[in-house]
């Protein structure tokens, strides 16, 4: 796909653990594993995610950014946090050993889709059911 660059992010030793890519130098999209938000209230990491999210938008990533997306937790979930929008990713397969026994995760395959105008941002998300 022409429109698309990638960027290689291997260093040795380093963990390069986001990334940012734009749409059209107007629109910013925060991405990451998800492992970083830990220490949500009662095991839910939801808390954590605002708490990641307001430190990261206020200098500790250097790039701006309106949107965020993530995995690891093998859930869909979309929240707002002020004027940013996560999407916390669902998995391809949920029913393995280790999304159940370390995430208590078992949900259904998904992936969300997003679509996204140069002008104004997204303007349609749909949650894609693999099942």
């Amino acid at each position: 796909e022409k429109r698309i660059e990638w960027a290689p992010t291997f260093t040795s030793g380093e963990r390069h653990w986001f990334a940012v890519d734009k749409i059209s130098d107007r629109h910013a999209f925060l991405l990451f594993h998800g492992d970083q938000a830990r220490g949500g209230f009662a095991g839910f990491p939801w808390y954590a995610f605002g708490k990641r999210l307001h430190g990261w938008r206020n200098g500790g990533v250097p790039e701006p950014f309106d949107y965020a997306v993530c995995g690891h937790f093998h859930t869909p979930t979309r929240m707002t946090l002020n004027t940013i929008t996560l999407w916390a990713n669902g998995s391809t397969e949920s029913d393995n050993t280790y999304a159940n026994e370390e995430l208590a995760a078992c949900g259904h395959p998904s992936q969300w889709l997003l679509f996204c105008h140069p002008e104004h941002g997204v303007t349609a998300e749909y949650e894609v059911r693999m099942t």
